[in-house]
């Protein structure tokens, strides 16, 4: 299967992945606050961004792995491979030997350390329960690395698609059963190994097959990915300063129950980014790791482009649905929580909109392993955005925590990223900024400006937005194909073939310097 077909493959069905997301968190999130209360529901929250600090412990090998695997495959090097195979395994086995034992330990502590969270036994067997799993999951990396570096996202959606529909299935029955907070926790936790099991199902048929055994970990490789993963885990820290300490600070400056507000607010933003992300950016990276490998450096700039043309396109299609009806949305859908949470909602949209159009500047950076300013900006912007956060948190509630990050991810993805990216592609910064970011975000608001003028038709009724906004995300749609530049169109549609059938076409024969 060509890289373009796999590419398709994997966004199709990780947009069907999405989907069922999308559709799981619309049902079952007012069914959790309803049938746990806000207190309860703003612990699990803080819960959940307290486990979301085990990526700590992650040493950036999530991120480096399928860049290496992808190397190795666009080499053509099957010793390579099975050493990564090996060396993976063993690595990532050690890390969930250690991420088990931070469970152990949180366990023993939780009483203490969150006094006011429910029964000791409850909290305790919570950590127990999910941390228990997060272990699992941490030594099943390897074989997500490996699927991620053969850009078979599909697989990985088609796991992640089983894991969500049996466990909203198993929530919604542990809440009818009045299970509280543990039932959820164990069922998140029970399918989350299943889906671990399928992920390493998929992985040992990919060809070429490999064993994943300890018996090929090379200490020379071993350190040499370290070596990568060290700054790729300064990197990912420094975000994780940014976008899973929220919750906890809100927590501490203005009591669980505010977190119900903040998270209700961010869920549709963060879903909105880990669409892009998985549709595109993970994509991206073996991608351009592929491109990498084979030493076709002009490909990859061309690549860099056309996606950061395309990720700007689905920024201003997020952030502006979000803006118009995000409102009238929260007001049908959480109607008591609507204010608090349209209050954080507003703030995070644009962040993550620039996030988006700006992927692929951090991705080439990963790629070319040319990530070190970014990783130490990250963790200063991080450090920055968490003390932000406490001094907003404090004064506005859950809305500061919104806007701290809302001023600096913004600074950060708009004018930080792209100088990073114009020095490691050989690209002047003016010219990556003009033509790669402003001009692209440009066209796309020109596109989407005129739904404006039917958002005042909007009303807090599901079937009135699922109308409104589908008129919208099809007039946005055509739009952009008519705007299209014909090397763009080359490349959506060898991603998307089928777009040819509906009058969607190109010139082949284009050179792509568009």
């Amino acid at each position: 299967m060509s890289f373009a077909r796999r590419i398709a493959s994997g966004a199709g069905l990780s947009l069907v992945d999405q989907a069922v997301k999308i559709v799981s968190a619309f049902i079952l999130t007012p069914m959790l606050v309803a049938g746990l209360g806000d207190g309860p529901y703003g612990v699990w929250c803080v819960l959940m961004a307290v486990f979301a600090q085990y990526g700590w412990l992650d040493l950036g090998l999530g991120i480096s792995f399928p860049r290496f695997f992808a190397r190795a495959i666009g080499s053509k090097d099957p010793a390579q491979l099975r050493v990564l195979a090996g060396t993976g395994a063993t690595t990532f086995g050690v890390v969930a030997v250690i991420s088990l034992g931070a469970t152990l330990v949180v366990a023993w502590l939780a009483p203490d350390l969150f006094p006011t969270m429910g029964s000791p036994e409850t909290v305790s067997g919570i950590v127990l329960a999910f941390g228990s799993f997060l272990a699992v999951q941490t030594a099943c990396q390897i074989f997500q690395g490996y699927l991620k570096g053969q850009l078979r996202y599909d697989r990985i959606a088609l796991a992640s698609i089983f894991r969500i529909t049996l466990s909203s299935l198993l929530i919604w029955w542990s809440l009818r059963s009045g299970w509280g907070l543990m039932g959820v926790a164990c069922m998140q936790a029970g399918c989350g190994m299943m889906e671990c099991g399928l992920l390493a199902f998929f992985a040992r048929r990919i060809d070429p097959p490999l064993h994943f055994s300890y018996r090929d970990f090379e200490k020379s490789k071993a350190v040499e990915i370290l070596k990568y993963s060290f700054v790729a885990y300064v990197m990912m820290s420094g975000q994780s300063l940014r976008n899973t300490f929220d919750p906890i600070v809100v927590a501490m400056q203005a009591g669980e129950a505010a977190v119900t507000g903040y998270a209700l607010g961010n869920r549709f933003p963060v879903l909105f980014v880990d669409l892009a992300h998985i549709v595109a950016g993970g994509q991206l990276l073996s991608l351009f790791s592929h491109y990498v490998g084979s030493g076709d450096h002009e490909g990859l700039r061309q690549q860099y482009r056309i996606a950061c043309i395309a990720c700007a396109m689905v920024a201003v299609l997020g952030c502006g649905m979000m803006w118009l009806f995000g409102l009238p949305f929260l007001q049908r859908w959480v109607p008591m929580q609507a204010a608090q949470a349209w209050a954080v909602m507003f703030p995070a949209a644009l962040p993550k909109a620039l996030f988006i159009a700006q992927t692929p500047s951090m991705v080439l950076l990963l790629a070319m392993a040319s990530h070190k300013r970014l990783a130490a900006i990250d963790w200063i912007a991080g450090g920055l955005n968490l003390a932000l956060s406490w001094h907003l948190a404090g004064r506005m509630g859950a809305p500061g925590a919104a806007w701290a990050t809302c001023f600096e991810q913004s600074v950060v993805c708009a004018f930080i990223w792209p100088w990073l990216a114009s020095r490691a592609a050989g690209i002047g910064f003016a010219h990556i900024w003009s033509n790669f970011l402003a001009l692209p975000l440009l066209r796309a608001a020109f596109v989407f400006l005129p739904c404006v003028l039917i958002s005042p038709y909007a009303k807090p009724d599901f079937l009135n937005l699922i109308l409104i906004g589908a008129a919208c995300i099809i007039w946005f749609v055509f739009g952009t194909a008519f705007m299209m530049k014909n090397d763009e169109r080359v490349w959506i549609l060898e991603l998307m073939p089928f777009l040819g059938k509906f009058g969607f076409k190109a010139n082949k024969t284009s050179n792509g310097n568009g």
